[in-house]
């Protein structure tokens, strides 16, 4: 069947998918520096560290360990034989960007025919449930961090109500509310990727990031040559599923004007737009973070974070102590959820040996 440029944005569904995620979009940089969106922003994160997870396993590697922390950081533990450890990791350090880039597209296209998304939303639900599984029994550099249970916990409660609502009631809009809400993690999930890119990989240069690492495996171009690359490939991927996600729903009578809509699509407008509507409230008047009106005039610091130098000087004597097979690897630079954050480093020690080789990657 020929290409048809009339397809790309004309019928009525189009339209609603159109606007619908330009109202998402909009929601998302209201508040983007608002804890409000943290939870998105985590389950973000969580689909960074899952394409991490699901490159070690595309690779014949083990995964022994997923973490999400609060600070929007994020550590993916993993072992793989010495005699292809470079070929895995040439898979795996790109994965955690791209994938999450390509998550959020993938979700964004599944909205737009219900079986889709309930399928998506079952895909999401077994990822969570294998993710909590490693937050319980997996390796894990702060036992102390609760994040990952917590998000994984309260995500699948979300998506199991909401399927219980697609399958087991009569109402109209069921299916409707699944799919917006599914919308809005795709949306977000492209975003906080794309971002994520910049902020880590091109406006700055961190050595323990996942593009110097890559960088010093592919040894022909800099870190943020890298960084670059793929922040490319993420906005080619989104732009692309969006475009998929068009087509897909192609096919319908053209809308000439607001007469066309059915009262269906006026209610799948209507929902992210009192979204959109409730974000510019909150930030106008509630946002302590944007000086909201009616926001209390309080300033909250970031508690400190301990000395870097403590810690590795700390480690450096449990290490001196130890076996002589363990050594000392730097996993990522994580940065906190704040203008004035503090750049720490997270380090954390495994186990290598002649046969096998340990590796941890995170968002960085």
């Amino acid at each position: 069947m020929p290409f048809d440029p009339k397809s790309l944005c004309c019928s009525e569904e189009q339209v609603v998918l159109l606007v619908d995620y330009l109202l998402y979009m909009v929601t998302c940089l209201l508040l983007w520096h608002s804890r409000s969106l943290l939870p998105l922003k985590l389950f973000s994160v969580f689909l960074h560290e899952l394409s991490h997870a699901m490159a070690v396993w595309l690779t014949c590697n083990k995964v022994t360990g997923i973490e999400v922390n609060a600070n929007r950081g994020g550590l993916t533990h993993w072992t793989a034989k010495a005699n292809h450890a470079t070929c895995a990791r040439l898979a795996v350090l790109p994965a955690g960007y791209l994938g999450s880039a390509a998550w959020g597209g993938a979700i964004l296209v599944c909205c737009v025919e219900p079986l889709a998304t309930r399928v998506m939303a079952c895909v999401l639900i077994v990822a969570l449930l294998i993710a909590l599984g490693y937050s319980f029994f997996g390796a894990n550099s702060n036992k102390k961090d609760w994040t990952l249970a917590a998000l994984c916990s309260g995500m699948i409660l979300v998506l199991v109500a909401l399927l219980c609502i697609c399958y087991f009631t009569d109402w109209q809009y069921k299916d409707l509310l699944l799919s917006r809400v599914l919308l809005l993690v795709g949306v977000m999930s492209t975003l906080f990727a794309t971002y994520d890119i910049w902020e880590s990989c091109v406006s700055r240069t961190v050595e323990d990031s996942d593009a110097y690492k890559f960088a010093e495996l592919i040894r022909c171009a800099t870190p943020k040559c890298v960084g670059a690359i793929w922040l490319f490939l993420s906005v080619v991927m989104a732009i692309g599923l969006l475009i998929l996600a068009l087509l897909w729903t192609g096919g319908g009578q053209a809308v000439r004007g607001l007469n066309d809509f059915s009262m269906f699509s006026w209610v799948c407008m209507l929902l992210p737009a009192g979204v959109c509507a409730a974000a510019i409230a909150f930030r106008m008047l509630c946002s302590s973070t944007y000086q909201g009106r009616l926001a209390p005039r309080v300033t909250r610091g970031l508690p400190k974070l301990p000395s870097l130098e403590a810690e590795l000087d700390g480690r450096s004597s449990e290490e001196s102590a130890g076996s002589p097979k363990e050594v000392c690897l730097t996993t990522g630079t994580h940065a906190l959820g704040a203008v004035n954050s503090e750049d720490f480093v997270c380090t954390s020690r495994t186990e290598s040996s002649d046969d096998d080789f340990s590796e941890e990657s995170s968002p960085g």
